[in-house]
């Protein structure tokens, strides 16, 4: 499987909109989003993965992967399951020992070759596009999903390229977010994945 496209419902809910819930009286209104996002990225992780034996370029084999979006689908709002727990203690483990590797000047898993790096392609649907700062920092909780499933190894330009696409305009039936998913090698000649940026510009 050369690349992987995530279909979610809901749009990009933008920075101001997450710095809203943030400062809501209501606690937990934050944490609500973020979860509802990672449940999201989740589902439809699950959905593109179908029967697909191998992704070239994810950081944890397959089984890994789909342990992992299985539960994070499996949340429920307002409640962290013990299996999500351990995933991001997990997570925060290898970020840890990652970052140690690298400073030790040991060999790192985030020392990838450009070529061999994920590129993450993010298209916001919505009837109303956001400003730009908005857009790019509302997507913060779906790269953060991505990592935390193990599509990609981590957020850092190193290890992954991070592009988000030209909003698209569209009636509020249709709004969604699509994530598409590949290595660069793949992603600039694929038309369908939206490479915009040509890799020696990366």
């Amino acid at each position: 499987m050369e690349n992987l496209v995530l279909h979610m419902k809901e749009p990009i809910p933008g920075l101001n909109a997450m710095l809203r819930a943030a400062g809501s009286p209501r606690r937990g209104t934050l944490a609500g989003m973020k979860l509802d996002i990672q449940k999201s990225v989740a589902l439809a992780t699950l959905r593109a993965l179908g029967d697909a034996k191998t992704l070239p370029w994810a950081s944890h084999p397959m089984k890994v992967v789909r342990e992992r979006a299985e539960a994070f689908a499996a949340e429920k709002r307002g409640r962290r399951s013990s299996a999500v727990k351990g995933i991001l203690e997990k997570v925060k483990r290898e970020r840890s020992a990652d970052e140690e590797a690298r400073q030790s000047k040991k060999k790192s898993a985030s020392r990838i070759a450009p070529e061999e790096r994920p590129v993450v392609i993010i298209t916001s649907y919505r009837p109303r596009p956001l400003e730009d700062d908005d857009y790019v920092g509302g997507g913060k909780f779906h790269v953060d999903a991505l990592r935390y499933i193990g599509l990609i190894l981590d957020d850092k330009q190193a290890a992954a390229v991070i592009r988000y696409a030209d909003q698209e305009q569209c009636h509020r039936d249709d709004s969604m977010t699509r994530i598409a998913i590949s290595r660069v090698e793949h992603a600039e000649k694929c038309e369908a994945c939206g490479y915009v940026i040509p890799l020696h510009q990366v």
